[in-house]
C-alpha cells in the first residue's frame, strides 16, 4: 500500500478534490436509480460474470454488483468479490492460535445456547496494533488528526480451528461525517465463492458509480439514500494485496462534497 498520508483533517483537504467532488456531486450520474435490476441488465451481467470469470484467472481482482433492491421491508445490494486468498503461513502465530479458540467452541457448544460457535472477536487499543496481531500490514493511508474512536477485530473459523476470514474494523468521526474502515481477508481455506451483502432499512435507494485511483485501479462506489436516521451513506470498494477494503462514510445532505472528497482521496492513497 502507497505509504501517502490521508493526514489532513476534514477542513485541510485538498482543495483539488474538493473540486473535483463539487463538480462530481452536480453531474449526472452513470447509474440510474432502480428497484430492481432490468432485465437487459441481469443479462448482460451473466455476460460479466464469464468475463470476470476470466479476469480472476488472469490475476485481475475486484468487485462486481449483482443485485440491488429497494423495498418497504428491506433493501439493499450483493456484491461479487475476486481477490487473492491469502496463505494462513502469512498470518501470524498469534492470529493463528484463534482457531483453537474457535474449535474449542464448537466442541463446548450446547444446542439450546443463543450464539453459534465459529466466530471470536476482540478489541485493540489501535489500528496499528491489530495488524500486528494479524501479522499483515493492514495499515490504512488514513492517518487523520483526529483519535480513532474503536478498533475491532472479528475472526470466523471451522470446527476444526481452520481461520476462515478476518475482518478489521476502525471508526472515525471527522467534523461529524461518521467513517469507518473495513479490511476483509479470506484465507486459503476459504474455498466458497466470496460475495458481500448490505441490508438496510425499508425504502432506501442505491447508485453505482465507479472510480478510476491514480494508481490505476478500480474503486466501485455506492451511494444510498438517507437512512431514518436522516445519514445518506457513501461507500468505496477497492481490492489491493489481497484485502478487500470497504470505506463506509455516514454524513447529512450538506456534507456530500466533503464526504467524496474523502472518498477519492482515500481510494488515491492506494
Amino acid at each position: 500500500m502507497n505509504t501517502q498520508k490521508f493526514s489532513e483533517a476534514l477542513g485541510e483537504i485538498d482543495h483539488s478534490y474538493l473540486e473535483e467532488a463539487v463538480s462530481y456531486h452536480r453531474t449526472d450520474r452513470p447509474f440510474r436509480r432502480t428497484r430492481r435490476l432490468p432485465t437487459a441488465l441481469t443479462a448482460a451481467m451473466l455476460a460479466l460474470l464469464l468475463i470476470g470469470c476470466v479476469a480472476a484467472a488472469a490475476g485481475v481482482f475486484g468487485t462486481r454488483l449483482t443485485d440491488l433492491f429497494t423495498s418497504r421491508t428491506e433493501s439493499g445490494y450483493d456484491l461479487s468479490v475476486a481477490i487473492e486468498r491469502v496463505p494462513t503461513q502469512d498470518l501470524s502465530d498469534e492470529l493463528l492460535a484463534v482457531g483453537s479458540a474457535i474449535q474449542q467452541q464448537f466442541e463446548t457448544a450446547q444446542p439450546h445456547q443463543s450464539w453459534y460457535p465459529g466466530h471470536w472477536q476482540t478489541d485493540f487499543a489501535s489500528h496499528e496494533d491489530a495488524c500486528q496481531f494479524i501479522g499483515l500490514d493492514l495499515s490504512t493511508p488514513a492517518e487523520w488528526a483526529q483519535e480513532e474512536q474503536q478498533t475491532t477485530l472479528n475472526v470466523y473459523g471451522t470446527a476444526h480451528g481452520q481461520i476462515l476470514q478476518c475482518i478489521l474494523e476502525t471508526d472515525y468521526v471527522l467534523n461529524g461525517i461518521r467513517v469507518s474502515l473495513f479490511s476483509s481477508i479470506y484465507t486459503e481455506n476459504y474455498a466458497e465463492e466470496i460475495t458481500f451483502g448490505v441490508r438496510v432499512a425499508k425504502d432506501v435507494e442505491f447508485e453505482e458509480s465507479f472510480y478510476t485511483t491514480s494508481g490505476n485501479l478500480p474503486c466501485q462506489v455506492i451511494a444510498s439514500s438517507a437512512l431514518d436516521s436522516s445519514y445518506l451513506g457513501l461507500d468505496g470498494y477497492l481490492v489491493y494485496g489481497g484485502v478487500l477494503y470497504n470505506l463506509h462514510i455516514a454524513y447529512q445532505d450538506g456534507d456530500s462534497p466533503q464526504a467524496e472528497a474523502i472518498l477519492r482521496q482515500w481510494a488515491d492513497s492506494f
